[in-house]
């Protein structure tokens, strides 16, 4: 016996005679509609599941149904071949005539950092000087 049949009989035992059609239609009323929740949560969770399992599983089929690619060659993936090569000669060559002018700019850089090294050191020179000069302590020649 279903433990809803075994509910339903514990349900009726409990209620009194006169009562007891009714509560038997309510509870029959009770479990069809359980039941359709039930085929409706099915519905709704399992069977979009299934669907998608028999899907791929028709397209396993023809996957595997295909005849093996044959061994001619393909000439548009030739052409793309070329294509890409040519692509990627250009890019190299950008590239190495990037490298070259990446290379000229650091030595300028260095240059025009050294040059900058040595106008720094003259100018401490001239400052040492023109400090120098400033502070001359020599009498000062008079004007006849």
């Amino acid at each position: 016996m279903s433990t809803l049949e075994e509910a339903k009989r514990r349900i009726l035992a409990l209620c009194p005679a006169d009562q007891m059609p009714m509560v038997d239609f309510e509870l029959r009323m009770l479990a069809t509609s359980l039941e359709a929740e039930s085929l409706n949560f099915i519905h709704q969770h399992w069977r979009p599941i299934a669907d998608e399992r028999n899907q791929l599983r028709e397209q396993l089929a023809q996957v595997q149904a295909k005849p093996a690619k044959s061994a001619k060659p393909d000439t548009d993936s030739d052409v793309r071949l070329t294509a890409l090569t040519i692509d990627h000669a250009n890019l190299k060559r950008q590239h190495s005539n990037l490298q070259q002018k990446y290379d000229l700019l650091v030595e300028e850089k260095t240059d025009v950092q050294t040059e900058l090294a040595v106008l720094q050191l003259a100018h401490k020179k001239l400052q040492a000087d023109c400090d120098d000069l400033l502070t001359d302590s020599r009498p000062a020649r008079e004007r006849a």
